[in-house]
């Protein structure tokens, strides 16, 4: 969980879950002044206890959003997501570098809810890594990064 400029970023993770074509996921937006975004994603062949270890980053009036430090693997066959959360301009989808893929993309819709993206990279290699967010205004931005180890 992380976020201080407007926003606010959560990463939540299960491991081995019951879930089918009907699976659903709610937000409450109590209070209504909230605007909400989700991004799933789901991946299999994780450790036994998978979490390795996470960081984040706000700023406000930027175009690009990085992470104070690189992220450090503790193993080989690490899976690391990236969260961005933004008001970029409306319908503008941001880019990720250090080989990342971009996997869900929600752009801020103004009063509905605020740009969300996913984006993972498998590393086969430990390598601590420090990707960077880039889009085209000046906004308020959160974003976190989280290991998650390979079995």
């Amino acid at each position: 969980n992380f976020g201080s400029a407007g926003g606010r970023v959560t990463i939540f993770y299960v491991q081995n879950p019951v879930v089918g074509s009907g699976h659903t996921f709610t937000f409450d937006r109590s209070p209504s002044a909230t605007f909400p975004s989700i991004t799933v994603a789901a991946f299999s062949d994780s450790a036994a206890s998978p979490f390795d270890s996470e960081q984040g980053n706000s700023n406000s009036g930027v175009s690009s959003l990085t992470y104070n430090s690189a992220l450090s693997p503790a193993q080989d066959n690490t899976l690391i997501i990236s969260v961005l959360g933004t008001q970029a301009a409306e319908g503008s989808v941001p880019t990720i570098d250090s080989g990342f893929t971009l996997l869900e993309s929600k752009p801020y819709t103004g009063g509905l809810y605020l740009g969300c993206f996913l984006a993972y990279l498998i590393q086969g290699t430990a390598t601590p890594v420090t990707p960077t967010w880039n889009w085209t205004n000046a906004i308020s931005a959160e974003t976190i990064i989280a290991g998650f180890k390979g079995a």
